[in-house]
């Protein structure tokens, strides 16, 4: 979410600079006001401080989704392979697009191979995934948890419509 506000801002930024240095010319060749030149100059620092801290919530943004992609992809290489039990499931009302959620939290307990009963919370979980894989409360699924970490785990959920001959990928 960071990148793509970061993202917004570089962009924002960039244009309001512009148009602030295009007018700031244009006054100052058409031999407008001093006060108005000194105005349009403040306005263009403006933009720069806001293309300033776009560039930062870009590159933070971008640094911290690659090492939740890395984290992602390790618990799947290396963790260990459970069952779970969802215990609530509901849509997530934090992000909707056309006023309707595109995610939902799942909540689920499992247990590690000492037999530890752990409970995990996955509050961005594709609302067409739970909706298509049937995840109701009760209901066993498959995930994966780091030994060392069990905190540190992701559920394995099937997109049921790459499983059907002529769906692309």
């Amino acid at each position: 979410m960071g990148a793509l506000i970061g993202g917004f801002l570089v962009l924002f930024g960039l244009i309001w600079t512009g148009v602030m240095l295009t007018v700031s010319r244009g006054t100052a060749h058409a031999g407008g006001p001093a006060i108005v030149g000194t105005i349009m100059h403040s306005m263009t620092g403006l933009g720069v401080v806001i293309l300033v801290i776009g560039l930062f919530l870009l590159i933070t943004g971008i640094i911290r989704a690659k090492a939740k992609r890395q984290k992602a992809m390790d618990i799947f290489q290396r963790g260990t392979l459970t069952k779970g039990t969802v215990t609530f499931v509901d849509k997530n009302y934090g992000l909707l697009v056309n006023n309707k959620p595109i995610f939902s939290i799942v909540e689920f307990t499992f247990q590690d191979t000492g037999g530890k009963t752990y409970t995990s919370r996955k509050d961005n979980v594709s609302s067409d995934l739970v909706i298509r894989d049937r995840i109701a409360v009760g209901s066993p699924y498959a995930l994966k948890y780091l030994p060392e970490n069990p905190g540190s785990n992701i559920l394995l959920l099937q997109d049921p419509a790459a499983n059907q001959p002529g769906a692309s990928a």
